[in-house]
Parts: C-alpha cells; sequence; structure tokens
C-alpha cells in the first residue's frame, strides 16, 4: 500500500516534551551509542533530543487516532531499548530524520513553501534505516518501523544572552567524571564542592550523574557567591543543567575523592584540539540549547522483513538521499510513498 500527502500526520512540538527530553539526554548521554563518532557531547545529545521528542510526537498522535500501545519495551536510561512502542503483535522501532529549516540545503528544498508542497517533497524522500538495524531482533515480536521527519532548527548561540529563551547545559568531558575507559574502575568523585563567583538570587543548577553504577543520582544546588557542598556523594558526574536566565559568573566543582576540578566560564564554546592529544579541550563551558519552530510529521510505516527485501542500499557518504546533502552512515532507504499509512497501524 502506498500513502499520499493527505495520510502524513502533523503533530506540534510541546515545550514539555523537549525539556524532558533533554533531561534524559543530560543523564544518558555518555553511555549511549555514538553511531556517528561524534567527539562533540553537545551534538550527541541534540541527537538524543530529536529521537525523544519525535517519540512522544508518535504517541501524541495514537492518543488522537484511538489506536492502542504499549512502552514495556523502554529499559533503564543506560541500556538499549527493546523497543520503543508496541502495537499489537509488532514492536515499534520509530526512526526520525530531522530536517534543519535554516541549512542551506533545506532552504533551497523547500524554504518558505506551502505545507502542502512539503508534504509532497516529504512523498519523493527516503524512509531511512541504519544498515546494522534492519532486521536486527531484540524482542520476541515482529518488528515494524514508524518514520517520523521532525522539522526544526538547533540556534546556534554564541554568547550568555538574558533574553534568549535556551537551556544552559554543560557536558563533563574527561573521563575521570564519567568513569570510562581505564578510570571504569576508578574511585567515586564522592561529594561535590561548588564554588560560585556571582552572588545574583534565584540561581541554581541541577547536577546528572550516578550515585553508584547504573543507579541515577540528580541533585540542584541553590548557588551563592562562595562554597556550597553537595549533600550526596556522586560516583559519575556527567552534566549539568543551569536552572534561570543564563549563568553569571565563574562555575567550579571540585570531587572530594580525586583530584579533580571543572571550571566552567561564564561564556559559551566547545572547542577541541585536534594537533595535542595531551590536551584533547581547548575550551568547554555553557552550551544553549534552544529549537525553533520545532514540528513533527508523522510519515508512514513498514515491516522489518519488507524493509529488508524492497528497501535500497545507500552507501555512506551517498548524494542519492533527498533529504540530505550527504548520509554519514550506511542505509537502507524506501520511498515515503511506499510506507503504509499510520491510520492501518494496528
Amino acid at each position: 500500500m502506498t500513502i499520499r500527502e493527505d495520510d502524513i500526520i502533523r503533530v506540534p512540538i510541546e515545550n514539555k516534551w523537549i525539556s524532558e527530553a533533554l533531561d534524559y539526554a543530560l543523564l544518558s548521554w555518555s553511555q549511549t551509542y555514538n553511531r556517528l563518532g561524534s567527539k562533540n557531547p553537545y551534538k550527541r545529545i541534540e541527537k538524543i533530543v530529536i529521537g525523544k521528542v519525535s517519540e512522544d510526537a508518535v504517541i501524541a498522535a495514537l492518543d488522537t487516532n484511538r489506536i492502542e500501545y504499549d512502552v514495556r519495551g523502554r529499559t533503564d536510561w543506560y541500556k538499549i531499548d527493546q523497543y520503543d512502542l508496541g502495537i499489537g503483535q509488532h514492536d515499534i522501532d520509530v526512526k526520525s530524520n530531522f530536517l534543519d529549516i535554516k541549512s542551506k540545503y533545506i532552504a533551497k528544498k523547500y524554504g518558505d513553501q506551502s505545507l502542502e508542497s512539503r508534504l509532497n517533497w516529504f512523498i519523493n524522500c527516503q524512509a531511512l534505516v541504519p544498515t546494522d538495524q534492519v532486521s536486527s531482533k531484540r524482542g520476541s515480536r515482529k518488528k515494524r518501523f514508524l518514520f517520523v521527519f521532525m522539522e526544526g532548527h538547533f540556534r546556534p548561540i554564541s554568547k550568555l544572552q538574558k533574553d534568549v529563551e535556551a537551556t544552559w547545559v554543560h557536558m563533563f568531558w574527561d573521563y575521570r567524571w564519567l568513569k570510562k575507559a581505564e578510570h571504569r574502575q576508578s574511585r567515586s568523585a564522592g561529594r561535590l564542592l561548588i564554588n560560585y563567583d556571582s552572588d545574583l538570587p534565584n540561581q541554581s543548577i541541577t547536577i546528572f550523574g550516578t550515585k553508584r553504577e547504573k543507579k541515577e543520582l540528580l541533585e540542584t544546588i541553590i548557588l551563592k557567591k562562595g562554597e556550597v557542598l553537595t549533600e550526596s556523594s556522586f560516583h559519575q558526574v556527567f552534566s549539568i543543567k543551569y536552572n534561570g536566565t543564563c549563568p553569571t559568573g565563574t562555575l567550579s566543582i571540585r570531587s572530594e575523592n580525586l583530584n579533580l576540578v571543572e571550571v566552567i566560564e561564564p561564556t559559551v564554546g566547545f572547542d577541541i584540539n585536534s594537533k595535542d592529544q595531551t590536551t584533547p579541550i581547548l575550551r568547554n563551558d555553557w552550551h544553549g540549547v534552544q529549537i525553533e519552530k520545532p514540528v513533527a510529521f508523522l510519515l508512514g510505516w513498514d515491516n522489518d522483513d519488507h524493509f529488508r527485501l524492497d528497501g535500497t542500499l545507500f552507501k555512506r557518504f551517498s548524494k542519492d538521499v533527498e533529504q540530505y546533502e550527504e548520509i554519514k552512515i550506511d542505509n537502507f532507504g524506501k520511498l515515503v510513498s511506499e510506507l503504509n499509512p499510520i491510520k492501518d497501524l494496528r
């Protein structure tokens, strides 16, 4: 069965979904599979946010269309989900592509065209699944792929601004904080000594980490000029979220048990030193997360076994996928027009 433009379901994105997805990303980013091999943790959390928000959009559409589903395949934050959703006797794997509405490529393809024109363009795009995820069975039931295009734009913010409605985050890079590689068995970080040199009122941060391996720990600290000690003892420390308009002072985080200090200046930036691996990070301060004009389009679905048989292999760096200037990994693809409509998903 094929789909038409009026089979595609448009779902406005709720701010609550973005906020919850970001919190999930701040906790889980260092534990997830880095498929694209990105060295930038802030790009990795954007990918996680896109995936989680797309799942929320699917759930909203299923509720609206009174399609029953379950979420029993979801696992803890440090594991790969068995499946995203369950419908009937099938596991549903949600596959989302992000279309950056301000990229030169997408602007050239459809720019400010009408919704009808964009839907017509979607029909001629490819539904994509990474090759290692086709016919990869995790559960006991048959698998289906459900395809989503998410439009939006992660606004690049070059400096701290009070009038920007962004969520400011900081990701810990040092493996001693993350307990990765040769530091996997090292001592816990312990309680954290927080030092802040701004005296503005009503400022706080939330620290994302673990109290022991695989047991999440979040603690919110009210910032004040001088030193504050966390109530909890941390095993790993992954990320920080600033709760307020924007950071105004230098923030330092010192481990009680390790000879380790993270200093975060009141500025924006993440720079990797590609020439000297002994000092891999040149700068890692704050990063603002803001998605402009986010909206999801539920395109259609297909059975895993059909997709493998009917799909076309697109190799890494291929320029033959309509919605991307170039793909970064090997994918199987199938024209969106050849998918099954969401309304027939039972």
